[in-house]
């Protein structure tokens, strides 16, 4: 009984495979009427690209970290940024700190997304931030070292640039 069932599967399973692909080398083939099984589609639309972090002019010392989400009707291709006008694509696939980001000078930093479907289709989204990775300087001017107080707590002045 149980070898009767298999075979019928595996009979099942062969039929549904030459129906669906045809076997060329034995003769059999599609008919004019088995193109109904292929699917032809147009993709016009772009995928969508939100910016999520760094934020709009936001201040950064060091790299930060981005959050992009994007979308499509059917498949993305690829993803990726550039920084400033420099036109080196830094591809990723998954959110990450920004690379590249020592070779941007201290100041204004545009980066900007994009993203492609499979069928051409791009978008892209920017964001404007400010890069300082330059410590202040701070001095103290007072109180001086090994300056006494009783009972009183001390004033500071300090110089910050």
């Amino acid at each position: 009984m149980k070898k009767r069932t298999i075979l019928f599967i595996l009979m099942l399973i062969t039929s549904v495979i030459i129906q669906l692909f045809g076997i060329p080398y034995l003769g059999i083939s599609f008919t004019d009427h088995d193109v109904s099984l292929l699917y032809w589609f147009e993709d016009n639309t772009p995928p969508s690209i939100t910016i999520n972090s760094p934020i709009q002019d936001g201040n950064y010392s060091t790299a930060p970290t981005f959050d992009v989400d994007t979308a499509d009707n059917y498949y993305i291709d690829k993803k990726w940024y550039t920084l400033n006008i420099n036109p080196t694509k830094h591809f990723f696939t998954s959110n990450e700190p920004i690379s590249g980001w020592t070779s941007v000078p201290d100041g204004t930093v545009s980066i900007t997304f994009y993203v492609n479907d499979t069928a051409g289709n791009e978008n892209s989204d920017s964001v404007i931030v400010n890069k300082d990775s330059i410590n202040p300087d701070i001095n103290v001017l007072s109180p001086t070292t090994d300056e006494s107080f009783e009972n009183i707590a001390p004033s500071y002045f300090v110089e910050i640039f």
